[in-house]
């Protein structure tokens, strides 16, 4: 277990390092000595902007360009970003005629040929004053919300696939979340433990993170944003600052510990508000670890009581979940689920291998069986057929609930892939779906998952101003989600169904700026354009959706629209005549 595990881990562990390198444009070099100076300037100007550490290694490329690494790859993104802001307003005539590329590397102090060959191939295809950074690299940021970050459209005519690319656009609007009146919004902070590189100290800090979500989540009267949203401020270094500006949270719990040699953990806990300078409330607390794998720890129980009574709510009780054998178990898991959300083809692949075989370890646990649902629901965004992947999250999620019947994540996934059935299935699958999703809702009220996936129900049903509200709501309660791109796609789909085509288009392009080969979005997107009178916009989404659904027409929208029951499915079908999307 442990080999394998770290045969795991550190075959798909890209996030040691980056390198950016700046690549000459000939057309502008008119002599080999002011190619050589205007490297010397851009570097040095580069090196101002990204001292050492973390930088590591400058690198000269004789003839075209220069490459520079760093063990940080969101520093060496932000310095290359201030530096094209700067030399753009300073003077813009005499802009650097680079182009760059940002690659991941193994290790920052020695880059391979090959890395560096891939970040040549990277900057190759950037335009002037945008960096353009691989899948790896954007995997290595830490705080990819910082920055205008936009998916670029990959070839789809058949020849050979060229890498998944992303640009740093300063025109673009950076990835800042939506803001609604939760009333109190609670986040809670990933808990720092001592040694946080150490393989053990870093899964108990997730299990105690785990069990505080949980536990508060369970109260009808405070909002606790996901732990999708709070792993990201992982390592910020203004993380307390970070999570008031960037999550929105109203009140923010602070978690420090340590971890004893006898397998007992001490926990301080403090909670802050974001309109007052003071600790709000603090608490030390300390318990056994074997309580914490079995879900049965009084003070923390306690420590969730007593913060509810500080807010002004009513009691909570915290919620028990499914004992984990062994630490390992829960380690791995941990590991799996964060790679199935990487952007890197074989992060995806190695997930599901994790799942798997946790799966044969753990045959009667649910966490497998639903996170391997989950799995297989991402695979719709690899190009899977929704039809073909639905009956094995039904199996799946089946599963899981003979083993824990209030599984929040199960009920979700089964009342989406319902849903997706509803054309093989009949009338009643929308019945299922609509039962299963409340399971979800009433075992976790916070289940962003759940609730955008209500809101496609919602949609779907007719129920377009219900749907809006659940997809808004989702987006408030998890604001840097990796599913983020998705979420503002539901959002986008029910606007547009309320007749609210110009907020649509905007939840729409923040998810194509995300994720630019969600071919629903485009959809969308054509519609409301369409509906607005834009042609050319309404065209050019138009065009884009055919290169990855180049037999797609009206009647095929009309047969496969889960929702086409409604008043405005046959709505959205005539906006896409409008736009011209042929008949059949």
């Amino acid at each position: 277990m442990a080999n394998l595990e770290h045969e795991w881990l550190s075959s798909g562990n890209k996030g040691s390092g980056a390198v950016l390198l700046a690549s000459l444009d000939a057309r502008h070099v008119l002599t080999p000595l002011h190619a050589q100076t205007a490297c010397r300037q851009a570097s040095e100007a580069l090196l101002s902007c990204l001292p050492k550490p973390p930088r590591r290694l400058l690198l000269d490329l004789p003839g075209e360009g220069f490459a520079l690494t760093s063990s940080d790859t969101q520093s060496l993104v932000e310095a290359a970003s201030r530096l094209m802001q700067k030399q753009a307003v300073a003077a813009p005539e005499r802009a650097l005629r680079f182009r760059l590329g940002v690659h991941a590397l193994a290790d920052a102090q020695s880059p391979q040929t090959d890395e560096l060959m891939a970040a040549k191939r990277i900057a190759a295809g950037a335009q002037f004053g945008v960096l353009s950074l691989s899948a790896a690299a954007v995997d290595g940021l830490t705080q990819p919300w910082l920055l205008p970050l936009q998916d670029q459209i990959r070839p789809q005519d058949g020849t050979e696939q060229g890498p998944h690319l992303f640009s740093l656009n300063a025109d673009a609007p950076t990835h800042a979340p939506s803001y609604s009146d939760l009333g109190a919004t609670l986040a809670v902070l990933p808990p720092e433990f001592g040694g946080s590189s150490n393989a053990r100290h870093a899964a108990v800090a997730d299990m105690v993170l785990d069990a505080l979500i949980v536990a508060l989540s369970r109260s009808s009267q405070l909002h606790v944003l996901s732990a999708r949203s709070s792993q990201g401020l992982r390592h910020s270094r203004e993380i307390l600052s970070d999570a008031f500006k960037h999550l929105g949270a109203q009140y923010v719990l602070h978690c420090s510990g340590t971890l004893g040699v006898n397998g007992r953990v001490f926990l301080q806990l403090s909670l802050h508000s974001q309109h007052q300078q003071q600790v709000v409330w603090q608490e030390r607390t300390e318990f056994e670890l074997v309580d914490l794998l079995y879900a049965d720890v009084f003070p923390l129980s306690q420590a969730c009581e007593d913060i509810h009574t500080v807010l002004q709510a009513s009691s909570m009780q915290a919620a028990r979940r499914h004992a984990w054998e062994k630490l390992e178990h829960f380690q791995l898991l941990n590991a799996a689920t964060q790679m199935m959300h990487k952007l890197v083809p074989a992060s995806f692949e190695q997930s599901r291998a994790m799942l798997e075989y946790l799966r044969q370890q753990l045959p009667r646990h649910p966490e497998p069986l639903v996170w391997l649902a989950q799995w297989h629901l991402l695979e719709i965004a690899q190009g899977a057929r929704a039809t073909k992947v639905a009956p094995t999250i039904l199996n799946l999620c089946q599963q899981a609930l003979e083993f824990d019947q209030h599984h929040s994540l199960a009920h979700a996934l089964t009342g989406h892939a319902q849903s997706m059935l509803a054309q093989t299935l009949g009338p009643q699958s929308m019945d299922l779906s609509a039962a299963h999703h409340q399971s979800a809702l009433a075992a976790n009220p916070s289940n962003s998952l759940a609730l955008v996936f209500f809101a496609l129900h919602q949609t779907y049903r007719g129920q377009t101003q219900q749907a809006c509200e659940s997809a808004k709501l989702a987006l408030a309660l998890s604001p840097l989600d990796p599913w983020r791109h998705f979420i503002d796609s539901v959002c986008a789909h029910a606007l547009l169904a309320n007749r609210q085509a110009e907020a649509a288009i905007l939840h729409a392009q923040n998810a194509m700026r995300l994720n630019a080969g969600h071919a629903p979005t485009l959809i969308y997107l054509a519609i409301a354009h369409a509906r607005l009178g834009h042609g050319p916009q309404s065209r050019e989404a138009l065009a884009r959706l055919l290169e990855f659904w180049p037999d797609y027409t009206v009647g095929e929208f009309r047969a496969s629209y889960w929702g086409r029951g409604t008043a405005h499915a046959e709505e959205f079908a005539l906006d896409l005549q409008q736009a011209g999307l042929a008949e059949a």
